[in-house]
């Protein structure tokens, strides 16, 4: 693992934010310096709602709602992947991961931090608890204690 490597957490919050620009303002000049820009997304169920009803009409704007949602999702990432680039990081060092929430936010980003081989994390610390990310813990402190062999900076 390479601490120059970095799994930067990324859920559209102003924690998150704060955490991008840190990455960019304190790592960006970093000789070899990859980031990666993780985020997760809730599960959308998956149905052929084929019939009519007030029931299945209001199930299907549900899913619209959450498939519009995990696409803005999305385009947070890439527009902070922008924002990474302006500020001097190389873009071809930069990678956007989005992914579909498996477990819990910790356990999914641990997973990620291992198989990736990130020897940083970086991950803003949210003001409330209950967000898409954070699924009503502490993420970041849970993180810091969990993240063995890791730097783990909390913005």
């Amino acid at each position: 693992m390479l601490w120059n490597k970095v799994l930067l957490i990324f859920d559209g919050s102003e924690a998150s934010l704060r955490a991008v620009e840190f990455v960019a303002k304190i790592l960006g000049k970093t000789e070899g310096l990859r980031v990666t820009i993780f985020g997760l997304h809730e599960r959308i169920p998956r149905h052929d709602l084929k019939d009519s009803s007030p029931v299945v009409d209001k199930l299907q704007a549900s899913l619209t709602t959450m498939e519009l949602e995990v696409e803005r999702g999305q385009a947070r990432l890439y527009d902070s992947k922008k924002l990474l680039a302006k500020s001097g990081v190389d873009d071809s060092a930069i990678g956007v991961k989005f992914i579909e929430r498996k477990s819990s936010a910790l356990k999914d980003i641990l997973a990620e931090a291992e198989s990736g081989g990130y020897g940083t994390v970086v991950l803003g610390r949210s003001e409330h608890k209950g967000g898409l990310l954070t699924g009503g813990g502490d993420v970041a402190k849970d993180l810091a204690a969990s993240a063995k062999g890791r730097a783990v900076i909390v913005v």
